[in-house]
């Protein structure tokens, strides 16, 4: 079993928003903001495989959104901000895993909601095995001869940049004033 923390913050105009956590169309919580932010946990215990989590942003109304000569001065709007597994931050590239869909269009990577509409992830149980599976792939991304220099990140660049700045530092030791 693990459990899932989601940390948002949102904004109140003429009411807070409203989100509905779903776990592969089970509803497991339904959430009103009273404040500025939240903390939603979700536990997870699942069965090995594919699954599909909803957050839906719902009841937003055009009372929700005040504009003064056409433009939104003050509006309902829900972000989410961290995640973590097991107490364990999940690094942001998670987030943008997810598609946000409004009406009949799909914004992906949105992560700050105006708009009613369902942000989905799916995701694989065991979901620390698939997290650490994906943050290999977007890190470790290789491509031929020269995979190292093509990776986001590597430990042979590492060792180049430490390198450099060791060579910058004796030049500019050198430097005569």
């Amino acid at each position: 079993m693990n459990d899932l923390a989601i940390s948002f913050t949102a904004t109140e105009c003429n009411g807070w928003p409203r989100l509905k956590f779903l776990v592969d169309d089970d509803l497991i919580q339904d959430y009103e903001f009273t404040s500025d932010s939240a903390l939603i946990k979700i536990p997870l215990d699942l069965l090995d495989g594919e699954h599909v989590l909803d957050i839906e942003f719902y009841g937003k109304t055009y009372n929700n959104t005040i504009l003064v000569d056409n433009n939104i001065v003050k509006d309902q709007l829900v972000t989410l901000d961290t995640i973590c597994i097991d107490n364990v931050p999940v690094p942001d590239f998670f987030k943008y895993q997810g598609l946000y869909i409004v009406g009949p269009t799909t914004k992906p990577q949105a992560l700050t909601w105006g708009e009613n509409g369902v942000w989905k992830l799916t995701f694989v149980y065991p979901i620390v095995d698939w997290l650490l599976e994906l943050k290999f792939n977007n890190y470790y991304e290789f491509s031929g001869v020269d995979e190292w220099s093509t990776a986001t990140y590597h430990p042979k660049k590492s060792q180049l940049l430490k390198e450099g700045l060791l060579d910058l530092e004796n030049i500019l030791a050198n430097v005569k004033i």
